[in-house]
Parts: C-alpha cells; structure tokens; sequence
C-alpha cells in the first residue's frame, strides 16, 4: 500500500477460518503538510502553512510551533487542518516549524521543515493582507545586498500618483507612516495604525532602481443590528481590493480554538465589491466569538477575530452589539 493521505484509516486484521474473528484492529493516522517543499521564502512577504490530519483523536491537538522566539504569527484551525502565516518574514524568522500532534501536553508525533528567507528584496513582489484596526500595523521591507545614497517610499503605480513621498534624505515620518534612518542597504516602512483606506501599492527605490513592490490589502470586519424592531445581527468582513488570483473570505464561529465554517465565498477582481456578510436572527451565547478568514490558493492569508458583547459589555446579551476586533497580528 502507497504512502497516501487517502490511505489513512482504521485497518483490521481478522482470521477467516474457521470462522471469522477479528484478532485487531489498527488506526494509521496521515500527516500532510502545505507547501511540501519549502524554498527560501520572500524577504518581507507572508509565509502561509498548513498542516492537515486525516482524522484527530479525542483528547488530542495539533498545533504549529517555532524554535526560538516566535514572529508575529496568525493561527487558525479547523476541518482537522492547523493553518499558520508568519507576518513579513525576515532573517530572524529562519528556523525549524514544526507540526505537532500533542495529547494532555505529551508529544505524540511532529512532522518538521525548515523556513530560509532571501536576504534581499530587489524588484520582488509580495501581496500582504491587513486588518484595519486601532491596534494593527504592518511592516514593508526594502533592502539590498549594495549600498545606495538615496532611499524613497511612495504609494501608487508611479511616483506622480503619490500625494507624499518618504525620503531618506528629510522625511522619516509623515503621519502613520515611519522609517528608520536609511543605512544605505535597509530602508523599512511601517505604518501603524492600519486603516482600511490604506490598501494599494507601494514602491520602494533605491536612487532611481525600483527595490520593493508590496501590494497591501486592507481587511475590515464590523458588526450591526439589522432592520428595527427585530433581534437581527448582521456581520460584515470586506477586503479593500481582489488583484490577480481569487480571494475566499469565510466567516468562522469559533469554539474555543476550533472554527466552524459558517458561510464562505470567492471574491474575483471583476466584482462590484469584496464583502461577505452573515446574518444572526438573534445573538446566542455559542454565537458571540468570530473570526473573518482571507484564504488565497487554499492557503490562509490573514485571519481577524470579532468578539460581540451585549449592552453594558456583558456577553449573550441581544441588545445593543458592540464589535470588539481584537489584533490578530
């Protein structure tokens, strides 16, 4: 029998004569893990894993885990599946990742690889998702292995579309938008707080050598009542733009760490608007913990909690909601 994820299963061994016995029985459990090779990775991009077991034995867990000090990471499990982004990777982030099957804190099996990210990022494209949200800040990366004199930052598809530009050379901070003094081969932009208004491209050069390309899409989610005089909620999640590949948003009722795929959708670049939203006829008390997730490839992108409370912040309570995004970065 090949070593396939579909191969996985309980097996039983039985004696057929002279009567039939079952003598026992064995449970084989598979592992697959996404991507299953790993090159080296994107300087500044987010890097997207998932691990899937085909069946999860009660009293069991199967989580992500990093040597060292961990990154800012997003995790996210469901359908058996343990899914991780590490946000805008750089050197600091190499190491070993690990896929771990525990029962009561006592490791049962891991599945590992190792994550190399490039030491540059001459002209390469990353697409980088965002929540929008008081506590949210993103980090782009403009780096090379030579040394410049100048060092500029702008958003839009040329320079001419941007209404301010960062410089090296006078403006290290223009309202949410800040960089370190340029060193001739870093020169970073980070923005903080995130709005949703902020999505687009930015471009970063070195004197007139276009160094970093990221495009940022920004995530928002939001809760409300439905039509007066009646028990309604209705949550929204919506992305600022769809380029290129489709993007499935999904609504997710989370119990405990475990999600619940409530409703989902493919969003595509010709669409009118990149929305998905659930109704709730009224507001229970197993309905008061969400998380909007941005999937790209079956991979997942970005995931932003929403944790609803009633009126006088007390939980269940179906009347006045409150959205209560939490940072997911």
């Amino acid at each position: 029998m090949g070593t396939n994820f579909e191969n996985a299963g309980e097996f039983v061994f039985m004696q057929t004569k002279p009567v039939s016995v079952i003598v026992t029985r064995f449970q084989v459990f598979a592992f697959k893990v996404t991507p299953f090779e790993w090159p080296s990775f994107r300087l500044g991009s987010d890097v997207s894993f998932s691990c899937e077991l085909s069946s999860l034995p009660e009293g069991t867990t199967l989580q992500w885990e990093r040597e060292g000090d961990p990154t800012s990471n997003t995790t996210l499990f469901y359908n058996n599946t343990v899914h991780m982004v590490i946000h805008s990777v750089d050197q600091s982030s190499n190491g070993r990742c690990n896929c771990a099957l525990k029962q009561n804190g006592t490791l049962l099996y891991e599945i590992y690889n190792t994550l190399n990210v490039e030491t540059s990022t001459f002209n390469m494209p990353v697409t980088l998702f965002r929540e929008s949200s008081n506590s949210s800040e993103v980090e782009m990366m403009c780096r090379s292995s030579f040394s410049y004199r100048k060092a500029s930052w702008t958003k839009g598809s040329s320079p001419a579309e941007a209404p301010a530009t960062l410089t090296s050379d006078d403006r290290l901070e223009i309202d949410r938008f800040s960089s370190p003094t340029f060193k001739q081969k870093d020169f970073p932009l980070r923005l903080s707080p995130v709005e949703f208004e902020d999505g687009g491209v930015f471009r970063c050069n070195f004197n007139n050598n276009l160094m970093s390309y990221v495009q940022l899409t920004t995530i928002q989610v939001s809760a409300s009542r439905g039509p007066p005089g009646g028990q309604s909620v209705v949550l929204k999640c919506e992305v600022s733009e769809v380029n290129g590949d489709p993007v499935t948003l999904a609504w997710l009722r989370m119990e405990g760490r475990t999600g619940l795929v409530v409703k989902k959708d493919i969003l595509t670049e010709s669409q009118p608007n990149w929305t998905l939203s659930v109704t709730l006829p009224s507001l229970q008390r197993d309905q008061l913990d969400w998380q909007c997730a941005v999937f790209r490839e079956d991979m997942l992108r970005a995931s932003v909690p929403l944790r609803l409370r009633g009126a006088g912040g007390r939980s269940g309570i179906p009347g006045l909601v409150l959205p209560s995004p939490l940072k997911g970065y």
